[in-house]
C-alpha cells in the first residue's frame, strides 16, 4: 500500500452518493448533447456526428465508472450506447480518411490529391445513403430516446454510494495491461484498444474534474469529486500524459485507416509509393508518449 493510500479515509456516505447522484444526472446529459448534435445532422453532418459518438462515449465512461445504476442495467445501457455509436463508425472513419493529411512530395503531389477527391466523394457517398436510410437520423433518436427513458427508470435509490475510487484505480489497470499487450503485440487491434482504454481514462478524469469546477452542484459533491481525484492520483497517469497517449495513438490509428485502405484498392496511380509515404510516418510517430 502507497503512503497516499494508507492515508485514504473513505468519504462520508452523503458525500458518497450525493457524487453518485450528480455523475447520474451527468451521465443524461450526454444523451441529451448527442441528440442535441444529431438534430442538426442534415445540415452540419460531420460535426454532429463526430460530436455525438463523442457524448456517447463519455455516458459509457461514466457508466463504467459506476453511477448507482444496477448492474444487469449498466450492461444493458451501455451495449446499447456502443451500438449507436457504432452504427456510425463507418461513416466517421470515411470522414477520417477524406480529411487525413497526407504525406506528398513532388512525385506524388497529384496521386495524393486524386485520392483525396475520391475520399471526399466516398464520403459524401455514405452521408447521402445513410441520411436517406434514415432522415434526420429519426430512427437514431427514438432509439436514443428509449435508452434515456431506461435510463431514468434505473436512477439509482436514495442512500446508493459507490466506490469510485474502486472503479479509477480498475480502469487505470485496464490502461496499463493495455499498455504492456500493445507494446508486446504491436498489432493494430491491440493498439487501438489501448488507445480506447486510455480514452475512457481520460473522460472518467475529466469529467470529474469539470464537476469539481461545476457551480450548479451542491458544494459538498464538488468537494467530494476533488477528494476523489486527489486520494485517487497516485493510481491514475498524470492528465496531460493520457491527452497526449490519446492523440497520438489516435493519430496511429487513422495513419493505420489509409494504410488498409489503400491496401485494398490497388487502382490507385503510384499506390506503393502512397502506401511507402503512410508507413515512414507510422514508423516516425512513437508508441508510447
Amino acid at each position: 500500500m502507497t503512503p497516499a493510500a494508507s492515508r485514504r479515509s473513505p468519504p462520508s456516505r452523503s458525500a458518497a452518493v450525493s457524487l453518485s447522484q450528480a455523475l447520474f444526472a451527468l451521465a443524461l446529459d450526454q444523451l441529451e448533447q448527442a441528440d442535441r448534435h444529431w438534430r442538426r445532422v442534415q445540415r452540419h453532418p460531420h460535426a454532429a456526428i463526430h460530436e455525438s459518438r463523442k457524448a456517447l462515449r463519455r455516458f459509457r465512461s461514466l457508466l463504467a465508472l459506476g453511477i448507482g445504476v444496477p448492474p444487469d442495467l449498466t450492461d444493458v445501457l451501455d451495449r446499447q450506447a456502443r451500438r449507436l455509436g457504432r452504427g456510425l463508425s463507418r461513416l466517421r472513419d470515411a470522414h477520417v480518411l477524406a480529411v487525413a493529411r497526407m504525406p506528398a512530395d513532388g512525385a506524388t503531389a497529384a496521386a495524393w490529391k486524386s485520392l483525396r477527391e475520391h475520399l471526399v466523394q466516398r464520403r459524401d457517398a455514405i452521408v447521402r445513403e445513410m441520411l436517406a436510410q434514415d432522415p434526420a437520423f429519426a430512427r437514431r433518436r427514438r432509439q436514443l430516446a428509449s435508452l434515456a427513458t431506461r435510463m431514468r427508470r434505473g436512477s439509482p435509490p436514495d442512500g446508493v454510494a459507490v466506490d469510485f475510487h474502486a472503479a479509477l484505480k480498475k480502469s487505470a489497470a485496464r490502461v496499463r495491461r493495455a499498455e504492456k499487450g500493445a507494446l508486446v503485440a504491436k498489432t493494430t487491434a491491440d493498439f487501438h484498444r489501448w488507445r480506447r482504454r486510455a480514452r475512457r481514462l481520460r473522460m472518467q478524469v475529466q469529467l470529474l474534474g469539470g464537476l469539481m469546477q461545476e457551480k450548479s452542484v451542491p458544494s459538498q459533491t464538488r468537494l467530494a469529486a476533488k477528494r476523489l481525484l486527489r486520494d485517487a492520483s497516485p493510481h491514475l497517469p498524470k492528465e496531460k500524459r493520457l491527452v497526449a497517449l490519446t492523440d497520438a495513438l489516435g493519430k496511429q490509428q487513422d495513419l493505420h485507416l489509409l494504410r488498409a485502405f489503400l491496401r485494398r484498392r490497388r487502382e490507385f496511380p503510384h499506390r506503393l509509393a502512397l502506401l511507402r509515404g503512410v508507413s515512414e510516418r507510422l514508423r516516425r510517430l512513437a508508441p508510447a508518449v
